[in-house]
């Protein structure tokens, strides 16, 4: 680098030089190193509630809520139990799938994506390597428009490694 090389820096102490170069890492790092939890918020926001769905969240794959859209909180419990019927799709259908503190009944169940309905209103969820899709809509959705919403992000989110 510039800095280690210039006459200048070699009279300087170790310890200024260590200074100097974490300081200047700060200017060239990409502005994408940190802009992971701000992407995903924007796929809530621009590819879930933005498509029509009434509200969307992504956790990662230990349960931790990493983006949702307004008024949408997938509760440490709720996370542990989705997590628990992609692991056994078929216990689904024995219990009840709780999202944002809204109880529904499991319409489809299988290793990769869950639909549970209340009334007109319902949630799918996506699994993906990396993440789960959360996506919950109101009675202006058919139950199959709001999947392919969930499922074109999750889709998307699978392929670019996210």
């Amino acid at each position: 680098m510039l800095l280690v090389a210039s006459p200048i820096m070699k009279k300087l102490p170790s310890f200024i030089l260590v200074v100097l170069l974490f300081v200047s890492t700060l200017f060239f790092v990409s502005p994408n190193a940190f802009a992971v939890d701000n992407t995903l918020q924007s796929y809530v926001d621009q590819y879930l509630v933005g498509q029509g769905l009434s509200g969307g969240s992504i956790l990662g794959q230990d349960g931790a809520q990493l983006a949702a859209s307004s008024g949408v909180n997938v509760s440490d419990s709720e996370a542990k139990a989705l997590i628990t019927l992609f692991k056994d799709p078929k216990s689904a259908f024995s219990s009840i799938v709780t999202v944002n503190n809204t109880r529904y009944i499991p319409t489809r169940a299988d290793s990769e994506v869950i639909y549970a309905t209340k009334g007109a209103t319902g949630v799918v969820a996506v699994k993906t390597p990396k993440s789960i899709v959360i996506g919950t809509y109101n009675e202006s959705l058919r139950p199959d428009t709001a999947g392919s919403i969930v499922g074109k992000l999750g889709g998307f989110l699978a392929e670019n490694d996210s």
